[in-house]
């Protein structure tokens, strides 16, 4: 790995905006999936709703007034839920491998274990 551009990774292919704009686009692919797996019968269904800087899945279900909200401030994706109550914060970063990731905590994942630490709550219907 010693042929990394990082600089190039770092300053364009991780650029906050185009990194924001893929997650979106994840995220609605999730929800897609997610509203292709309910039942016939099923009461619920989600949706995503962009709002400027920032876009949120919602639960919509009578009774059911759930939400995650993902915001880009900087290089700062925040995710909350539907009290504005931050769930997790991710910046951006490049893992051993040179590649854009996001960063919670001390910890690089892989953009799929971030739409599912902020969805999989949301997702799950009792």
């Amino acid at each position: 790995m010693e042929n990394v551009d990082w600089v190039t990774e770092l300053f364009s292919n991780c650029s906050p905006n185009s990194v924001f704009e893929m997650l979106k686009e994840q995220v609605r692919n999730d929800v897609k999936i997610r509203n292709g797996l309910r039942s016939q019968y099923a009461a619920y269904t989600y949706s995503v709703q962009n709002s400027g800087e920032s876009f949120k899945v919602i639960i919509e279900r009578e009774g059911d007034h759930r939400s995650v909200r993902f915001e880009l401030v900087d290089r700062t994706i925040t995710v909350t839920d539907e009290h504005d109550k931050e769930l997790f914060k991710a910046t951006l970063a490049l893992n051993d491998n040179g590649k854009c990731r996001p960063k919670i905590g001390d910890r690089l994942c892989e953009w799929w274990q971030l739409r599912e630490m902020a969805l999989e709550n949301l997702f799950t219907v009792s």
